[in-house]
């Protein structure tokens, strides 16, 4: 259960990274093509729509670790 716990988070850890970078790395690149003169609304909704699933990724993130947090906290519990 811990090691497939630990997997999830780390899978999901991982996907958050990438994610973070992209939506990084896109966000220059529309910057810089917006001063180039380019209209760039299409690609900044695109943006927004990989910003929201970012923070969807970070929600799951979170409820996983408390919920990883508390069963740990329970089986110290009825160890002791």
């Amino acid at each position: 259960m811990k090691a497939d716990t630990d997997s999830e988070l780390e899978r999901l850890a991982s996907d958050i990274r990438k994610g973070q970078r992209h939506v990084q790395d896109q966000q220059v690149l529309i910057e810089m093509l917006e001063r180039d003169g380019h209209d760039m609304g299409q690609q900044q909704a695109c943006l927004e729509i990989d910003r929201a699933r970012l923070t969807s990724m970070l929600k799951e993130y979170e409820i996983l670790t408390a919920r990883y947090d508390a069963a740990s906290q329970a089986a110290k519990l009825t160890r002791a």
